[in-house]
């Protein structure tokens, strides 16, 4: 390789390790991002800025005596990305569906959500998370409502606020342990 060659190297530093790629998917504003942010320790942010495309974060984590590392690909949710988003989704071990309890269309589009995402990952271990119930004076979901959901697509339910970061360990640590066998 010419100086001018190695000058101009790209790296990527190897993951070491068991690594797993999980897919985030849901409408748009459901707290997707704000939920990745707050698991994997970076800056939440103020103000709603919409995912353009995909956002991938990584975190390492000891599940069962065995670290792993985490890649959530947070998805856009906008419609105009629906077309990218098979490609996203490839090589996913597992998937989380996330839906706004304040806003029960974006519950009655996981089924969508669910179908897209398992077009190319199908038989990978999923979970179903209700966001945002520190808002429970705007809350319209009932947590049966979505339970019932859940169990009609073979989904484990959870719920959480992202943005308190309540409840996020416990369902994605759930998910891996599915990873894992």
């Amino acid at each position: 390789m010419t100086q001018e060659e190695e000058e101009y190297k790209v790296e990527f530093p190897s993951l070491k390790g068991p690594h797993f790629k999980i897919a985030v998917c849901g409408e748009p504003s459901v707290g997707k991002t704000t939920l990745v942010r707050n698991f994997t320790g970076k800056q939440l942010r103020d103000e709603y800025l919409p995912t353009l495309g995909v956002e991938i974060t990584t975190k390492r984590i000891k599940v069962r005596g065995t670290e792993v590392t985490l890649i959530m690909w947070d998805l856009a949710g906008q419609p105009q990305f629906k077309i990218v988003r098979p490609l996203y989704y490839k090589g996913s071990a597992a998937a989380i569906f996330m839906f706004d309890v304040t806003m029960p269309h974006t519950l009655a589009r996981i089924d969508d959500w669910v179908t897209e995402c398992y077009n190319e990952i199908d038989g990978a271990p999923a979970i179903l998370i209700g966001n945002k119930i520190d808002l429970k004076e705007k809350r319209l979901v009932d947590p049966s409502t979505a339970e019932a959901r859940a169990a009609k697509l073979g989904l484990k339910y959870f719920e959480t606020s992202a943005r308190l970061g309540q409840n996020i360990g416990p369902s994605l640590l759930w998910l891996v342990a599915r990873i894992l066998g």
